[in-house]
């Protein structure tokens, strides 16, 4: 038989899993690191998440004063509930979000919308197709990301994004000025 199947052999009984299993029921010899991120956490209550979400507003706040202002054209509509709302009047408005308010955490991308879309008639949110917003959000993104290479400090995160954004939205609406026309 074991010419025919040489690698077809049972392993040896782990006796002392074995032992472990039948005596505990459970496995007790898994390394500590495996069994904290295979077991899930107990959730939060409501009050840490408040808590949580309390701290990283008031990290976001700090961080729009220090580090990242705010650009021109831009405006601070509200922090709240660990996300940062802003708008350039006219042409868009987004929300974002970080992971903490240190300067070196990335920004987040997570709302968008066109003003004149939000305005706009039917007959022209055909323009805005799921494609061309998935484009508008990949740009966005990769300005939020992207270092400026030619510059001796690369703008902020925000400055690329309000300058990418604003390009997008202003070529937008000048592509419905022609469809209009």
């Amino acid at each position: 038989g074991r010419t025919i199947l040489p690698n077809a052999r049972l392993r040896d009984a782990d006796v002392a899993t074995a032992s472990d299993v039948v005596r505990a029921h459970t496995y007790t010899r898994l390394p500590a690191s495996l069994a904290d991120s295979a077991l899930p956490r107990p959730p939060l209550s409501d009050a840490d998440v408040c808590a949580a979400l309390h701290s990283l507003d008031a990290a976001l706040r700090v961080r729009l004063a220090t580090t990242d202002a705010v650009p021109p054209g831009m405006r601070l509509c509200g922090v709240h509930d660990g996300k940062v709302y802003l708008a350039a009047p006219g042409l868009y408005r987004l929300t974002l979000t970080a992971a903490s308010g240190r300067p070196t955490d990335r920004w987040w991308l997570l709302a968008f919308e066109f003003e004149h879309a939000a305005q706009a008639g039917h007959e022209q949110l055909t323009h805005l197709d799921r494609a061309y917003l998935e484009a508008v959000h990949a740009a966005a993104e990769t300005a939020l990301e992207g270092e400026a290479a030619e510059a001796t400090e690369p703008p902020s995160a925000l400055l690329r994004l309000h300058t990418s954004l604003t390009e997008q939205a202003l070529q937008r609406q000048l592509d419905i000025l022609y469809a209009q026309a």
